[in-house]
């Protein structure tokens, strides 16, 4: 958990409370970009979903995350 914040963090320049706030639904796997609208100033942000991040991202929700039923 600790290196996909990290990475997420490094790469794409995000907050701490954008981080935090990141649901899957803000993943677009398909064509590797992020959405999210930033919490501090609601604005809506398109950033590209890097392989090094992605990779990060698939390894802790496939290796660390607890099982849920929620997606």
């Amino acid at each position: 958990c600790d290196k996909a914040i990290g990475m997420l963090a490094f790469y794409t320049g995000l907050r701490g409370g954008d981080i935090a706030g990141l649901t899957l639904d803000a993943i677009d796997w398909d064509i590797d970009l992020i959405y999210i609208t930033q919490q501090k100033t609601e604005f809506p942000l398109e950033l590209p979903l890097t392989a090094v991040v992605g990779n990060v991202i698939y390894d802790y929700l496939t290796s660390e995350r607890h099982h849920t039923d929620s997606s």
